[in-house]
């Protein structure tokens, strides 16, 4: 965290205006993702079993996401899946049939709409918890360098898909703290801030005030 602060100090005077895009080219680069014209929503959540580090892109759905619900469907006498809660019957969600030290991960991805209009996508995710970490908030997860580390976030920004010269970046440092998590409802709120490197290229951007 000496890092981010020391980092956060530095790169102050280079914080971007309302009027420009969320990434642009500096040596080194702050983006504020607060800024009164920047629009965050979560597009997708995924919670999945296992420890996982790195962040998945949603548009394309994970093998089992655990907030897939199940019912018992009396015609077919059979379990069934849906990925809706179903309204016509009692159902319960997947992760609600593991036991309390079963390791999961949850994925978030996030749109970032700027002033002009560009979307930056930006996916993260919190690595190593366990099912009884759910029951209570906040959560709070921090990078670490081992991959295994419990309660290990990391993030990925994907910068606009028409803009090829800007390259996508990798976290190296940050943290993330859900507020709320409301699985049955798919509802989370939290607040971001790391430092990435654009892949391929050293420069780092600090990601700062980021709220979902």
């Amino acid at each position: 965290m000496h890092l981010l602060r020391t980092l956060l100090f530095l790169l102050l005077p280079l914080l971007v205006s309302a009027q420009q895009t969320l990434l642009i080219s500096a040596p080194n680069d702050t983006i504020d993702l607060s800024c009164s014209t920047c629009k965050t929503r979560v597009t997708d959540l995924a919670l999945v079993r296992g420890h996982q580090s790195i962040p998945i892109n949603l548009d394309k759905p994970v093998k089992e996401n655990l907030l897939h619900w199940i019912y018992f469907d009396g015609v077919s006498n059979a379990w069934v899946s849906t990925e809706q809660e179903p309204i016509w019957t009692k159902g319960l969600q997947l992760w609600e049939q593991l036991s309390d030290t079963v390791v999961i991960s949850l994925h978030i991805n996030l749109s970032v709409m700027d002033s002009i209009g560009d979307s930056t996508r930006i996916f993260l995710v919190l690595g190593g918890m366990m099912k009884s970490d759910l029951k209570k908030t906040p959560i709070v997860g921090v990078y670490d360098s081992n991959t295994y580390e419990p309660l290990r976030f990391s993030a990925i920004v994907q910068p606009p898909i028409l803009d090829r010269k800007k390259q996508a970046l990798e976290c190296v440092e940050g943290t993330l703290e859900l507020q709320e998590l409301h699985l049955k409802k798919r509802k989370v709120t939290g607040d971001f801030e790391f430092i990435a490197n654009k892949i391929g290229i050293k420069q780092l951007v600090l990601f700062r005030n980021g709220h979902f």
